[in-house]
């Protein structure tokens, strides 16, 4: 009996074995590494721990010749593993191929640690976040995000985290008007997925936006790149500013923050673009190499206008000039200098500034910034350096953000805060129909019901500020800092420095920058992107609005009734821009 048992187990243990060996097998196929590749809506938000939504607006996507078509992918893996993207030609339904190049970038992540709050009251705690902005932000902090663009082949992905990939394709005024489609195959191991895309170009040629706008670029060499350490205004420096100035103007700007004599307080710029040579007293000389070098670069990337930085600070600025009798540098104007002083000083500057620009032709060319929203208590002196300006400088046109409508009269293109631009739309009417220029912008201000650019609040309301300023008549939109990270790392703390440095409490998240550095220079992001395909609407829009005013309203309105009640789901978007397209061609 016991020798039948053993005989009957050692028969069931290799029959066991046998069966065991084939599930081996099937075992295999099931633990072959998960792998997902899908595309989504442009305008959502990626977060490496949660699945992003699925596109609602499924069409092809609709572009004008002389645009860009962007699509976004989200990509996964449960296993770590290189991916690499495969771009197939993009071909039209009756066969021909786009002939473009194509840009494929993976979307970096970047560190929310605490919910926007406000100016200068923002901490790293979402316990600080008032309860009225919690329906408007997007994620409760801290979190991870999907938001800056590094071009690549390839991405290794981390087990079980969310991916964004984004694709950019120029369509070139030469693009044959026709549906498109393309695919973006992701290899990972041995798996390869292959997701198709589609667009529509249309006929309608857009050549540069109808919206100015001008993202101030903080040039100092630590604010263009990683890890850089080189001289103000060395070769490497100036190949810095270049790259910046093309990146700029690929998302929209034409104007351009220019540094002069002069740093504001605690920006770091620490050697002037023009110096400064003190002669004796109350004379001075200047050397404007490194200005006409500047203008020339950027008149060469296409940009219209050259935005001379503020002269005051509501005080004198912190001049570094060169004692040409001791031969060594000294400091100008500290704060506490005296005012009159540092008017002497700049009629001097202007006069000769201006002599510059008419040797260069440039008259028309260049506006000057006088003083940074210039306080209430603050209009005389306004007043006295509008003055010095004006007697200086004939012909030049001025420029300010101001909060305030007494500087209306005393300022040739007017950039009004979101708020006051609303509120006073009857007072700027007589402006526009004098044919003059008005600006408005939006800083850490304004908050919840209104829309801003925050990191926190959806990525559509980056592409929603071209269409308020089609709503509010603005011709230009300004932003305060492009780049302005007054020694934060943007990748791993959003919370905008105070010009004290301190992040606790700081500016809302992401509202000192739109662009981050890389190691070779400043990078996109999926903000820029987004308020980018906002000026092609608003180009779009006031095309349409020489064709059929009436339309262009209409469709105005349904993505923004006003400047606190606006549209947040991206499809919308998308299906906007379609109407405004077959509405301009069948026009």
């Amino acid at each position: 009996m016991f020798i039948k048992s053993c005989v009957l187990w050692i028969i069931a243990s290799f029959a066991a074995f046998c069966f065991a060996g084939d599930g081996v097998g099937t075992k295999a196929e099931q633990v072959k590494p998960e792998f997902e590749a899908r595309q989504i809506d442009l305008l959502t938000r990626v977060f490496p721990d949660r699945s992003p939504d699925e596109r609602i607006y499924t069409e092809p996507i609709h572009v004008p010749r002389g645009a860009k078509a962007c699509f976004q992918f989200v990509v996964k893996s449960d296993m770590p593993v290189s991916c690499s993207f495969i771009l197939d030609a993009i071909r039209g339904r009756r066969g021909q191929t786009l002939l473009v190049e194509p840009h494929v970038y993976r979307v970096l992540t970047i560190h929310v640690e605490g919910n926007s709050q406000g100016c200068m009251k923002t901490y790293p705690s979402s316990a600080c976040s008032p309860e009225r902005f919690a329906s408007y932000i997007v994620r409760k902090a801290p979190f991870d995000m999907a938001e800056v663009l590094e071009e690549t082949e390839t991405l290794d992905l981390k087990a079980g985290v969310y991916h964004s990939v984004l694709i950019e394709i120029p369509v070139t005024d030469s693009a044959r008007p026709d549906e498109y489609e393309g695919t973006l195959q992701f290899k990972a191991g041995s798996n390869s997925t292959v997701v198709p895309f589609k667009f529509i170009v249309h006929k309608t040629k857009i050549a540069g936006y109808s919206l100015d706008s001008n993202h101030w670029l903080w040039s100092t060499p630590s604010n263009l790149a990683l890890g850089v350490n080189c001289k103000y205004y060395s070769e490497q420096h100036w190949q810095l500013i270049e790259h910046a100035g093309r990146l700029l103007k690929d998302y929209g700007n034409n104007y351009i923050m220019t540094p002069l004599v002069g740093s504001m307080p605690n920006q770091g710029l620490d050697v002037p673009l023009v110096q400064t040579y003190v002669t004796g007293y109350r004379k001075y000389e200047f050397d404007f190499s490194r200005f006409e070098r500047w203008c020339n670069l950027f008149f060469s990337l296409g940009y219209n206008k050259i935005e001379g930085a503020h002269v005051s600070a509501g005080g004198p600025l912190l001049v570094n000039a060169i004692d040409k009798k001791a031969n060594k540098e000294i400091v100008l104007f500290k704060s506490s200098s005296d005012v009159q002083e540092y008017f002497a000083f700049l009629d001097v500057f202007f006069q000769e500034l201006h002599k510059v620009l008419q040797k260069n032709r440039w008259t028309t060319r260049y506006v000057q910034h006088l003083m940074d929203e210039p306080a209430a208590n603050k209009v005389d002196e306004y007043l006295a350096l509008n003055h010095v300006f004006r007697n200086a400088m004939p012909g030049v046109d001025n420029i300010e953000a101001i909060l305030n409508k007494v500087y209306l009269p005393y300022v040739d293109i007017p950039a009004l805060h979101i708020q006051l631009m609303d509120e006073k739309q009857g007072l700027i009417s007589p402006i526009i129909k004098n044919g003059n220029s008005i600006w408005f912008y939006q800083s850490c201000n304004p908050v919840p019901p209104y829309a801003n650019r925050w990191l926190d609040l959806d990525l559509s309301n980056n592409r929603l500020y071209p269409w308020l300023a089609y709503l509010l008549n603005a011709d230009g939109y300004l932003f305060w800092a492009a780049n302005g990270y007054r020694g934060a790392d943007p990748y791993t703390s959003s919370i905008g420095p105070l010009p004290s440095g301190s992040q606790n409490p700081g500016h809302p998240v992401g509202d000192n920058w739109l662009f981050y550095p890389g190691p070779d220079g400043l990078r996109g992001s999926m903000r820029a992107v987004a308020f980018r395909d906002g000026l092609v609407d608003h180009t779009l829009l006031k095309m349409l609005q020489k064709k059929n005013p009436k339309s262009a309203d209409t469709i105005m309105k349904v993505i923004a009734k006003s400047v606190t009640d606006f549209e947040r789901r991206p499809h919308i978007y998308h299906e906007s821009r379609k109407k405004i397209l077959s509405e301009i061609e069948n026009h």
